[in-house]
């Protein structure tokens, strides 16, 4: 039987980013965050016994992971193991902020078996980090790197994103060659998306910011593959770059079609269905309707669509 992937939405968030539209929830107390981790284990009861396949990857996303205590994630992760064929090779991953990357967090997440982190850089400029209200410095990233080293974390990914307020192909290109410095070994690489309802996009139709033109955003998207490629860095699918070998797993199951059990608030999973079809599943993105409907003995899937084989 062929291997599957598994999603863990972790939505929780010190404050919204002003151009995120994710499923988020910011400044959640601690009995929330406790509250919504025991959900989602009674989600994984419920949908892993009818999940066959075993799990070659596990992603653990958000939101931002590192902003709750390291123990929320080892214990689901326990679970995990517990419920699912968990393979002993497995790729783990979790998304950590430059500013929450602690030893003593990165220590735990490792021992529970996380094997990659994915570290939310998005750029090496302040002007840019203060523009996306990320809450970390510049100097923070390589920082994370080094503790993520530290902690015995072999796979290390960078996030970058391209077409921010001000950018050029001269700072995309400046953004991959400090990515590359840091030792990672793997960059994803974003193009800037705004719905309208964002704070970012309201400041943008207000005139107070100007985001790139079309025509440069094209100039940014060719210079960030030769840059990538001059750091030694392979373009694989749309946005994911990768030393020889260092190829995220989790997302070439995603390209593969390979079946993902997802969990948590938000998350989409997708499975084989008879006859010769797909089905895909969107779980409940509001925390009390997925906390009620957990609670309630369901699965809290919220809508389910055939996709044809």
């Amino acid at each position: 039987m062929e291997p599957s992937g598994l999603y863990l939405h972790v939505p929780f968030c010190r404050s919204r980013c002003p151009y995120c539209d994710f499923t988020v929830v910011a400044g959640a107390g601690e009995g929330r965050i406790a509250a919504y981790f025991e959900a989602v284990e009674r989600q994984l009861v419920r949908l892993a016994a009818t999940w066959p396949w075993p799990v070659a990857t596990v992603y653990l996303g958000g939101g931002t992971p590192s902003a709750v205590a390291a123990r929320h994630l080892c214990r689901l992760l326990e679970a995990v193991r517990r419920r699912l064929e968990l393979l002993p090779e497995a790729e783990v991953t979790v998304e950590v902020n430059p500013g929450d990357a602690a030893g003593p967090f990165l220590r735990e997440v490792a021992a529970a078996g996380v094997n990659r982190v994915s570290i939310g850089a998005q750029s090496f400029e302040a002007a840019d980090l203060a523009r996306l209200g990320r809450r970390h410095a510049v100097e923070e990233i390589p920082r994370a790197l080094e503790a993520a080293a530290a902690a015995g974390i072999e796979r290390r990914s960078l996030d970058l994103m391209v077409g921010l307020p001000g950018q050029d192909p001269e700072a995309v290109a400046a953004n991959v060659a400090r990515a590359a410095a840091t030792g990672a070994d793997h960059l994803s690489a974003y193009l800037l998306h705004l719905e309208p309802e964002v704070p970012l996009a309201r400041a943008v139709a207000a005139g107070r910011l100007t985001l790139p033109s079309e025509a440069s955003v094209a100039d940014q998207y060719r210079t960030l593959h030769r840059a990538a490629a001059e750091a030694g860095f392979a373009a694989y699918e749309v946005s994911n770059f990768a030393r020889p070998g260092c190829e995220a797993r989790h997302n070439l199951g995603y390209w593969r079609c390979a079946p993902c059990l997802a969990l948590g608030l938000g998350a989409h999973g997708m499975r084989p269905a008879a006859p010769g079809g797909w089905e895909r599943w969107a779980n409940e993105a509001e925390l009390d309707r997925f906390l009620a409907r957990v609670a309630a003995g369901g699965d809290a899937i919220a809508s389910r669509d055939p996709v044809a084989g």
